[in-house]
């Protein structure tokens, strides 16, 4: 799940979300919508992608998903990296 205002993120992951057929979900940094909401209910897990400044630790703690992961960094270039070296 990313920002869905801010598409550094997106791009970031893009490639390896379609490599493994994983759908990538938007929200908006200091709400989800309810449409993410009912979308993501059905995954066991959820990675979210960015810093609180990309997805509040609000919206991270609304998530029904039994596991939860965030990746990100001080910046897009940090969170980019962290994204490159994740693995599932």
């Amino acid at each position: 799940m990313v920002d869905g205002k801010k598409f550094a993120d997106v791009f970031s992951v893009a490639s390896y979300a379609a490599k493994n057929g994983y759908p990538i979900f938007m929200t908006r940094q200091d709400s989800m919508p309810s449409e993410t909401y009912q979308a993501i209910k059905g995954y066991r897990e959820v990675v979210v992608l960015g810093g609180q400044s990309a997805v509040s630790s609000n919206v991270f703690s609304q998530l029904p998903n039994k596991q939860k992961t965030r990746i990100g960094g001080v910046n897009r270039y940090d969170t980019a990296a962290a994204i490159a070296g994740f693995s599932d």
